[in-house]
């Protein structure tokens, strides 16, 4: 296969897999939603589902998917995003996100308020008795360590630098997921997050592949197709207060981003992202993020657009 025929494949994919069954997938579904008994009350005290996190499905079905057809068909190039010509890589992306969106699934159904943030919710396990919310961070955090493993491994580093890549790696990931599920508490907030973040990673990821200007262009542009169908998939229902990301589907959301980082990042910026994460998450313990934007008359008019 010519590297043209290879990269408008990579192309097409993205706008199949990433982008077409994020939206069909979602249209099929809402009916169901909009029926589930799985509701919650969202600031304005207003009845909305806990669904639209079920995006992910679709999309790590799809990306599943075209890896497997690469893999199967022996296809080179860069075909399916998150490391150029490793589909590995992407069954990597994907079971990141299956991972936290699964534990965040057990919280959004078996949840209560009873313990919050991670101070509660470690206090409550350290007097014997585990919290949803525990069990997901610690769930978590497991696959974001197994995810931090073989991302050191697919980069292709040893000794210190092995160890020094696979745990900083580990606490992007977490600590992404934990991120964007402290920004789900308005419509649309965490999606835009989940963006800004997205087209941080695409640039981290599509520079250092070293397969040209042409292949790398289209790298970061298929890559975003991808990041960015399920986000617009469900933004009109997020922002019109008709459902909600929920757990699920934040932690999927923003352990993916934390993957992105840890694939395109460098050591050292690696270690920056972390101590960014780490400060923003240890933040959230003292003050409250929605106090904050809306606070400031930019992040407050940032936050608004869009919503009703």
């Amino acid at each position: 296969m010519t590297d043209a025929m290879s990269m408008t494949l990579a192309l097409a994919l993205a706008l199949v897999g990433g982008w077409g069954a994020s939206h069909i997938g979602m249209r099929l579904l809402l009916p169901a939603l909009r029926e589930s008994r799985m509701k919650a009350e969202n600031y304005r005290n207003a009845e909305v589902f806990v669904g639209l996190g079920l995006v992910w499905v679709f999309w790590a079905t799809a990306l599943s998917v075209a890896a497997g057809v690469q893999r199967i068909a022996g296809i080179d190039g860069v075909i399916v995003p998150f490391g150029g010509q490793d589909p590995g890589a992407a069954m990597i992306a994907v079971a990141v996100v299956v991972g936290a969106f699964l534990f965040g699934l057990v919280d959004d159904v078996f949840g209560s308020s009873s313990a919050k943030g991670f101070k509660g919710h470690f206090r409550t396990l350290a007097q014997g008795r585990l919290t949803t919310g525990a069990l997901k961070a610690l769930g978590i955090g497991f696959v974001s360590l197994l995810a931090g493993l073989a991302i050191a491994d697919m980069r292709d580093f040893v000794g210190v630098e092995y160890v020094g890549v696979a745990m900083l790696s580990t606490i992007v990931i977490a600590l992404s997921a934990n991120l964007l599920n402290l920004l789900d508490l308005r419509p649309g907030r965490a999606l835009k997050g989940y963006t800004l973040m997205s087209c941080l990673g695409v640039f981290a990821l599509a520079f250092p592949l070293g397969v040209g200007l042409a292949a790398t262009l289209v790298s970061a542009v298929s890559t975003s197709i991808w990041l960015l169908g399920p986000a617009v998939a469900v933004a009109r229902y997020d922002l019109g207060e008709e459902g909600m990301l929920g757990d699920a589907g934040a932690n999927a959301a923003g352990a993916l981003v934390g993957f992105l980082l840890a694939a395109g990042l460098s050591l050292p910026m690696l270690g920056v992202a972390a101590l960014m994460l780490t400060a923003a998450n240890a933040l959230s313990e003292k003050v409250s993020y929605t106090r904050l934007i809306e606070g400031n008359a930019i992040l407050s008019r940032v936050d608004s657009w869009g919503r009703k």
